[in-house]
């Protein structure tokens, strides 16, 4: 799981973001339970402006959150995933990402680039990851 996760960060940060999607698709078909690939590949798919899937990906990777008692997480990207669905209904593009769904899709896009190859590695001590 960790070996395709992050793969899929480094052909984001490449801009590849199809590729990114598939690579996340297959962390998760691996390790379905694993949060962290549901929002990252939302994050892939709402770049793609895939919304419906991507806010899919968000609702489902708070499920998994709210789960594990993480109510802040799985608020948040509850919040994001109305943001991405509503996006595409809204008439002003301008207006995108001035929300707090907005404000966390840009805040977790920032921290997926920084923090998650090292979170995706920290899961391979814990038998998740390859």
């Amino acid at each position: 799981h960790a070996t395709l996760h992050n793969s899929g960060v480094e052909v984001f940060q490449a801009g590849r973001l199809f590729e990114a999607e598939q690579l996340f698709g297959a962390a998760i078909s691996i390790s379905p339970n694993e949060p962290l690939s549901w929002v990252a590949r939302g994050l892939s798919r709402r770049e793609q402006t895939k919304d419906q899937l991507a806010a899919a990906d968000f609702r489902y990777a708070a499920e998994l959150y709210q789960k594990r008692g993480s109510e802040d997480w799985a608020n948040q990207l509850m919040v994001a995933a109305d943001s991405v669905h509503k996006r595409r209904f809204e008439s002003n593009p301008s207006q995108e990402g001035k929300g707090l769904g907005g404000q966390f899709i840009q805040g977790a896009m920032t921290g997926l680039r920084m923090l998650a190859p090292i979170a995706a590695k920290a899961l391979v001590p814990l038998g998740l990851g390859l």
